[in-house]
């Protein structure tokens, strides 16, 4: 394994993703810490409380497009009006299947990589080891 992450923010409203990634995230020793999120407004805000405190950012960011709130496409919106791009890794990790959304995560340059759902162990240790 490449790196070893301090803190990871895993944001989705899916408990049945959550616990899998959570899982994955465990059996691969990636991270000290993971916080969850199940909207992005909630990620944001906090993103921008620690930011203010001087407390720890993420490093990584697991991001779904599909959420109540504020969904992924407008985290990422907010997220790049910060100055925390280059501190913060994003990956989005979706179900989806719509060339549409692919191009945008494609085309998005907050976005470092896209994630199909569901994760496993060697996708995300095959990841990982690319960082």
């Amino acid at each position: 394994m490449s790196k070893k992450f301090k803190l990871i923010y895993v944001v989705d409203d899916d408990d049945i993703y959550v616990f899998t990634a959570l899982r994955v995230l465990e059996s691969i020793d990636i991270t000290d810490r993971v916080q969850v999120f199940d909207n992005g407004k909630k990620a944001f805000d906090q993103l921008l409380t620690d930011s203010k405190l001087g407390n720890d950012l993420p490093e990584l960011v697991l991001l779904d497009l599909n959420m109540p709130i504020w969904d992924g496409w407008f985290f990422l919106s907010e997220f790049e009006k910060t100055n925390l791009m280059d501190k913060i890794k994003i990956m989005v990790v979706s179900s989806s299947i719509e060339t549409e959304d692919m191009d945008r995560v494609t085309e998005n340059k907050s976005v470092k990589e896209f994630i199909s759902k569901p994760l496993n162990k060697e996708s995300m240790k095959q990841l990982f080891d690319k960082q």
